[in-house]
């Protein structure tokens, strides 16, 4: 990282992950290919859920290895003229091991904390075998994560988004 000064440590860049309600997936297979997902993060691995075929499962059979990103725009800094101007953001890129969960029971686990992250703890989620069965559940395991932030230091004379409490 070129701005150590930037750098987020390993707390806040978890915090981001498991906060952030988008990813996007890097995988490679005759070409980069990045698709956006909704994750869940939770103890040095990412879980997402998608359809048992296409591109995105294609890639990752072929080539397990990926990067995953998250960021979050919370602002313009503004200057004096156009080359000093700027973004407040957060973000953090991940590199890992892909590999589809076979697992009903894995399976059901990570289906259930993604429910919970985005629909709430509303009810008991429950997933029956025939719905298991027509899901991959992916799990990225982390081998390497950098954060990055960029944050002003008067937060009275941030952005909108500073002032309604998105930060």
């Amino acid at each position: 990282m070129r701005r150590k000064e930037r750098a987020m440590n390993r707390k806040e860049s978890e915090r981001l992950l498991e906060t952030a309600t988008v990813g996007r997936l890097g995988t490679f297979d005759k070409e980069p290919y990045i698709v956006p997902v909704n994750f869940v993060h939770r103890s040095g691995r990412i879980w997402f859920h998608c359809s048992k075929e296409g591109r995105k499962i294609q890639a990752l059979v072929k080539e397990p290895r990926v990067c995953f990103e998250v960021d979050e725009f919370l602002g313009l800094k503004e200057g004096e003229k156009a080359c000093s101007f700027g973004a407040f953001f957060r973000s953090v890129i991940v590199y890992g091991e892909a590999r589809i969960i076979e697992s009903a029971e894995q399976k059901r686990e990570a289906l259930t904390r993604l429910m919970t992250k985005y629909a709430g703890n509303k009810q008991n989620w429950r997933f029956e075998d025939a719905e298991l069965q027509g899901v991959a559940v992916v799990e990225i395991a982390i081998t390497d994560m950098t954060g990055k932030s960029r944050l002003p230091q008067d937060l009275s004379r941030a952005s909108p988004i500073f002032q309604l409490g998105f930060l």
